[in-house]
């Protein structure tokens, strides 16, 4: 892990324990990625209590990795609008191809970074220690009108993947 890249996502209790155990091996950079600036900041804060003795380059990131480029910084009562229900369904219930990756918010992140490890914390973080659903989204957005969701996705070009 000596002068490597590492990119943490979720940078709470679990994310952030694996960036203080990575800092004893030298990596050349940590990028800490949390769901909001204000977490960011605070992992930053905690982590560089551990970096007295090591020249790690310590940076930070934010944004909602699971959506896209356009949407990360969106918050969840923003993301579950109508307004951005056609995007949502098309992004998640295509077929995966090179375009929809390229939209990607974790591509994108990746692409940035170029970590040579990835320590995922989010789903971690998020399910086990907030009780979030990552799922949540997606069905609140199929628990919609369901003739809505059928519009939305006739019109957003994805009817083959939509089961109602």
């Amino acid at each position: 892990m000596k002068n490597t890249t590492i990119l943490v996502l979720g940078a709470g209790q679990i994310g952030e324990s694996c960036a203080i155990e990575a800092i004893k091996y030298n990596p050349k950079r940590i990028v800490l990625h949390t769901l909001t600036k204000e977490e960011s900041l605070r992992a930053l804060k905690n982590l560089k209590k551990h970096l007295a003795r090591h020249n790690v380059d310590v940076q930070i990131s934010w944004g909602n990795a699971l959506v896209t480029e356009r949407l990360k910084y969106l918050d969840k009562n923003e993301l579950h609008s109508k307004i951005h229900r056609k995007e949502l369904i098309k992004y998640y219930y295509s077929y995966l191809n090179d375009e929809l990756i390229k939209k990607s918010s974790l591509y994108n992140l990746v692409k940035k970074w170029k970590p040579d490890y990835i320590f995922d914390g989010i789903n971690t973080a998020t399910v086990v220690g907030y009780q979030d659903d990552p799922y949540s989204l997606p069905r609140k957005i199929l628990n919609k009108d369901t003739e809505q969701v059928w519009d939305d996705a006739t019109e957003s070009g994805t009817t083959t993947n939509v089961f109602i």
